[in-house]
Parts: structure tokens; C-alpha cells; sequence
């Protein structure tokens, strides 16, 4: 098995563990840190619109999306 480690974003307001807690139990484990406003959907919205989403996702990661055409 393996353990599941959550950050939450930071207008979740649920502590991390409770964010994943109901979907894999005792794996889970909060992992303190700064959240992120970032969203996967937001992400893929963006690419769609042909907006930019520099600084939301690694270089490689963006280049592997527009290399493939995702979101399009």
C-alpha cells in the first residue's frame, strides 16, 4: 500500500487529512506547507482559451501539453 499526501488549497478550510480522509482512511497523511491557488480545471480552462499558465504548472508540463495539443 501506499500513504496519500494531501495540501490543501488555501481557501479549503479544511485541515488536510479531512480533505481526503472518507476516499483512503488511515494512508492519508497533511502535509504543512504554503497552498496553492491552483486548479487543475482553471488549468485546463486556461489552455483552452489560449491563455497563458506560466508559473501554474512546471516548464516540462507546460511544453508536454502544447507538444499534444491537450485541452484544445
Amino acid at each position: 500500500m501506499c500513504t496519500v499526501a494531501v495540501v490543501t488549497r488555501p481557501d479549503d478550510g479544511r485541515p488536510p487529512r479531512a480533505a481526503a480522509a472518507a476516499a483512503y482512511a488511515d494512508g492519508v497523511r497533511g502535509v504543512p506547507g504554503p497552498g496553492l491557488a491552483v486548479s487543475a480545471t482553471d488549468i485546463r480552462r486556461r489552455v483552452k482559451e489560449g491563455l497563458s499558465i506560466r508559473y501554474l504548472v512546471p516548464e516540462t508540463v507546460a511544453d508536454y501539453i502544447a507538444k499534444r495539443g491537450l485541452y484544445r
